[in-house]
């Protein structure tokens, strides 16, 4: 597809929502070691308990544009300030990089050479490598160059598509006309925006172009506690949202076993009078009266042990 010129393809603006402070050097580095010049790197502290000024202090780049909330937008859902990312964004395109993850040297030019194939498509994805804990990394599966938005529904539905939020760039007039849907604690957030923004179909890299690390503190692993309330929310929000999909009916009980994945997980993690809440909070309709005894039954045997 030939070069990228910088000027011709326009302003990327890359943004990184900043609350954690162990690797986001890392991740500050990625975004301005892109071999695609014409960028600003966005970074909001969503007043962080850590020193994030120090780290970012420590960059000399014009392209650096940094921001400090007066609150922790995450309390509440990180999604809010993914948006106020979106919202001091000024490039024709935009990423998301969270705080941990790194973006390749030509992740933005690969995309780049896509948007510019695929004009009226607003979705580029980047095949990416995950970083677990051990340290051990893992290529994701290969996506097709170009998939319809049913055939993306089906198949996200049916667990054959597997994304994270660093690993897309967007022509950013369409997203920010919606942003990025807001879900408690962000949760299932990542999906259903994607979902939201494929009306024309999604485009993918061949190659591996971003860094996904896996983490403890993430909102999505069960070794952290304190977001088990967020995550039942977000499930039951996120089971009543994506009824309004015609792919539902025909992915329904995929679509029950991943929130029900969801609630069990929060549920066998949380207090006694916590787990009676949660059952009460969930509808009969996402989980059964039987599955929810199911639970109970569960919980009480592994207890004993």
């Amino acid at each position: 597809m030939g070069e990228v010129n910088d000027t011709i393809a326009g302003l990327v603006s890359i943004a990184i929502p900043a609350y954690k402070k162990t690797f986001l050097g890392e991740a500050i580095e990625s975004a301005l070691g892109q071999n695609y010049h014409n960028i600003e790197l966005i970074i909001v502290n969503d007043n962080s308990p850590y020193d994030i000024d120090s780290i970012v202090a420590q960059y000399n780049d014009s392209r650096i544009r940094y921001y400090k909330n007066a609150e922790n937008l995450g309390a509440k859902s990180i999604v809010l300030n993914w948006n106020r990312c979106l919202s001091y964004a000024r490039g024709e395109f935009f990423v998301l990089l969270c705080d941990d993850d790194i973006l390749m040297s030509n992740f933005v030019t690969e995309l780049l050479k896509l948007a510019r194939k695929y004009e009226r498509c607003n979705v580029f994805h980047a095949r990416k490598i995950n970083k677990f804990i051990n340290g051990e990394e893992k290529l994701s599966p290969l996506w097709p160059e170009y998939e319809s938005y049913h055939d993306f529904i089906n198949n996200h539905f049916s667990k054959k598509r597997f994304h994270t939020i660093s690993e897309f760039l967007y022509r950013t007039q369409k997203i920010k006309k919606e942003g990025f849907l807001v879900f408690p604690m962000g949760f299932y957030s990542d999906n259903a925006s994607i979902l939201n923004w494929v009306k024309e179909g999604i485009v993918s890299s061949e190659t591996a172009l971003c860094v996904f690390r896996f983490s403890d503190e993430h909102i999505s692993s069960n070794a952290n506690r304190a977001y088990n309330d967020g995550k039942v929310q977000a499930a039951i929000q996120y089971w009543k949202w994506v009824q309004k999909f015609e792919e539902f009916e025909q992915n329904k009980s995929l679509i029950k076993e991943d929130v029900e994945s969801t609630v069990y997980n929060a549920f066998k993690n949380s207090n006694l009078g916590k787990c009676f809440l949660i059952l009460w909070m969930v509808p009969n309709d996402m989980i059964s009266f039987k599955h929810k005894l199911g639970f109970i039954v569960s919980l009480l045997k592994n207890r004993r042990l």
